[in-house]
């Protein structure tokens, strides 16, 4: 130091370097401290800073200064940490949820300095995690020489086709091979993951092999594809017909592409398209399952919902929107679009709320499962919403759904004696 200083060299040093000194009690430093958030946390802190740093490049008087997301991506890091030392979820996997702004609250008690701004990091995280879903790329592929980039679509999960493709199978993606995706184990890793074609880059040929496309498997935080809603439409529609074959014939669960269409299409071509389904089965149509997603003829969705519309009453039509997210209003013109379509009254009806940013489409689905189990039950949607503010999004059990073959899947095999034709229907639990 003292050499540094007799040739030019500030003497502000010295007072700097005993400041160090004391403030790290003499202990050496070998870099700067390690923090190390949770996983998901991690990812998602970065695709917010790139967003970020992208809007602001695009417009600078209206993006926030880079400056200030770096803070914020060092508060968030630092609070990912936190959570992680003292065994809370993180921040990726209940980004809406109350509890996070408490432990932000517990954060700022124990932190220091400029870290008390990790509130205002949170509010800006929450205003763009739209965007950045929308331009989230993810490498699957277990090593560089694989690896296949997509863009994840809808809710928060993978959106439907475009237009021009959507009554097109989806075009698939590579799953990370052997066992993750994102970091996290897949359910069967002897078969390809799917995305919708209209939210993803770098899809492989679509003439690949169909059972790359079928919606089989989900991974663990994986946003939901057409492929996926569609397979468990089938496997619903399967089992409804053997409980109650006259309900079934009554009931339509709409394909997600066919749902999307109709918002892109012409009024004339919407119109043939609402008949076909009406007259599918030679009978009444009295209940519509749609899926309906916020994606766009120029961009993926981000998040998926549910509409039940009940037409037994000409004269008084419900459309009843099922949103885990409601509050947050994605869905909202999407819904009031199909629902004008369907010359339907557009009416919110009660859903649990999702805690993470990847569930939307589980809940949709587990949705469907239910208000369809109600109406085997004999429960009608009387001019107001059967409830599901008490539903449990259970990705496992979505998991295991779709690893069940359809039946053009299934191997011929040799009946044993007493073996019945055809697999027993599993009634809905209670």
């Amino acid at each position: 130091l003292k050499e540094y200083e007799s040739t030019g060299g500030s003497s502000t040093v010295a007072g700097a370097l005993r400041y160090l000194k004391k403030s790290t009690s003499g202990a050496p430093i070998m870099g700067r401290p390690l923090v190390i958030p949770y996983p998901d946390d991690a990812e998602l802190i970065r695709d917010y800073r790139a967003a970020s740093t992208k809007e602001y490049l695009a417009a600078p008087a209206t993006g926030r200064n880079p400056d200030t997301v770096g803070g914020y991506t060092n508060f968030l890091r630092h609070f990912s940490q936190y959570l992680r030392q003292n065994n809370k979820p993180g921040i990726a996997a209940r980004i809406h949820d109350k509890s996070l702004d408490k432990d932000v609250e517990s954060f700022k008690a124990v932190s220091y300095g400029n870290r008390l701004s990790i509130g205002s990091a949170l509010a800006h995280l929450r205003d763009i995690l739209p965007r950045i879903v929308l331009g989230r790329e993810t490498v699957l592929a277990a090593h560089p020489a694989d690896a296949v980039t997509r863009r994840v679509g809808a809710a928060a999960e993978a959106g439907p086709a475009a237009p021009a493709r959507a009554p097109q199978p989806a075009s698939p993606a590579t799953a990370k091979l052997p066992g993750t995706y994102r970091g996290l184990p897949l359910v069967d890793v002897t078969t390809l993951t799917t995305s919708s074609s209209g939210a993803q880059i770098g899809a492989l040929d679509p003439t690949a092999p169909s059972n790359v496309a079928t919606g089989r498997v989900l991974g663990a935080a994986e946003w939901l594809s057409d492929a996926h809603v569609q397979r468990d439409y089938n496997l619903l529609e399967r089992q409804l017909q053997g409980i109650n074959p006259a309900l079934a014939a009554r009931t339509r669960l709409v394909d997600p592409s066919v749902s999307h269409l109709l918002r892109h299409t012409s009024p004339q071509d919407a119109r043939g398209i609402l008949q076909s389904i009406y007259n599918q089965n030679n009978a009444t149509a009295d209940f519509l399952f749609l899926p309906v997603n916020n994606g766009t003829a120029t961009s993926p969705g981000t998040h998926w919902s549910l509409l039940l519309v009940d037409r037994r009453d000409p004269e008084r039509r419900f459309a009843y929107h099922y949103d885990s997210l409601q509050r947050e209003g994605y869905n909202d013109v999407p819904a009031k679009q199909l629902a004008g379509l369907l010359n339907a009254t557009l009416a919110p009806a009660p859903m649990a709320r999702q805690t993470n940013h990847y569930d939307c489409g589980v809940f949709v689905l587990e949705g469907t499962w239910a208000l369809v189990e109600r109406l085997v039950k004999g429960q009608r949607p009387d001019h107001e919403p059967l409830p599901l503010d008490n539903l449990v999004a259970d990705r496992q059990a979505l998991q295991d759904r779709l690893r069940r073959r359809l039946p053009h899947e299934e191997e011929p095999r040799q009946l044993l004696e007493d073996e019945p034709a055809s697999p027993p229907m599993m009634a809905f639990e209670p």
